[in-house]
């Protein structure tokens, strides 16, 4: 099955044109835990009548109009610029017909979900509430850090995504209403030295490859425990920190060696030049060759 077929549920396959023009509209980012479809162009003409149930949680964000969806036999106005959840076996299909829009959608794998809820609260099942929240910057900028990260393949990139998937899911249960207890569990003791050996462990791999199970085999923490320990303790996201320690090394090889900006960003593990580029110009302010050039005069 297809990416675009898993976003459609396996109840209602699309029909081959359909999922052939796909590529041209959207563009996906996907690990084993979140797939994200971005747009690429407006959306062809829905038909109205496809109903079709999902495995995991999927949630629409309309960018230039607001359609009308059809949930379990009830309608509802999906406004533009907001976030619309659609739980688990929620039969569902557009309400009207309709074309020439652009809409983001994302599906969170439901046993992930429920593994981060499970951490967070005193029960795993979640259920949303059929109902529009704001798109809001801090969701943006995750799901726009989500697809960058996806289309680098950069070195530790399981890893980045993997703590990217657990932000998200987090900001979601934070954000959306659902059927969920809020109270989150006191924190594990022990959490200072185990932050010192996520931190030295982190200095120790910089440079290669390595998953996110790799890293918890060494603290011992669920996900959630430990974005949220390291945080406390180092003032950075597990992803921050990251991407910091790989870009303080760029800045160290530009200042003391003559490889070039190219060899550099590959050294570092970075594969996208351009993505390296504008992750050292968020961090210190100007792109790499000017970063240089000022370390010279």
């Amino acid at each position: 099955m297809t990416d675009w077929e898993k976003f459609m549920g396996q109840s209602s396959p699309l029909p081959k044109e359909i999922v052939d023009l796909l590529p041209s509209l959207f563009q996906v980012s996907a690990n084993q835990h979140v797939r994200l479809l971005t747009p690429r162009g407006p959306v062809p003409r829905q038909d109205d009548n496809i109903m079709h149930i999902h495995d995991d949680y999927e949630f629409t964000v309309p960018l230039s109009h607001s359609p009308v969806l059809s949930i379990d036999k009830r309608t509802f106005l999906l406004p533009r610029n907001h976030v619309f959840p659609c739980n688990p076996g929620q039969l569902h299909a557009p309400a009207q017909r309709a074309e020439g829009h652009f809409l983001m959608a994302f599906q969170i794998n439901r046993h992930y979900l429920h593994s981060i809820a499970a951490s967070l609260f005193r029960g795993s099942q979640v259920s949303f509430s059929n109902e529009p929240s704001a798109y809001d910057h801090q969701l943006g900028l995750l799901l726009q850090m989500f697809a960058d990260e996806c289309e680098a393949q950069q070195t530790g990139n399981q890893f980045v995504l993997d703590n990217l998937s657990c932000m998200i899911v987090i900001h979601l249960l934070r954000v959306l209403n659902n059927e969920s207890p809020t109270t989150e569990p006191r924190l594990a003791h022990g959490g200072k030295r185990r932050m010192t050996t996520a931190v030295d462990f982190l200095h120790a791999n910089w440079d290669k490859d390595f998953s996110w199970d790799d890293l918890q085999a060494v603290v011992g923490l669920s996900k959630y425990h430990f974005i949220r320990l390291f945080k406390l303790e180092t003032g950075k996201t597990p992803y921050r920190y990251f991407i910091d320690l790989k870009l303080d090394k760029a800045s160290i090889l530009l200042r003391s060696t003559n490889h070039s900006i190219t060899d550099i960003c590959f050294m570092c593990g970075f594969n996208s030049h351009s993505h390296f580029t504008r992750l050292f110009q968020s961090k210190l302010g100007v792109p790499p060759f000017r970063y240089r050039q000022l370390q010279q005069n």
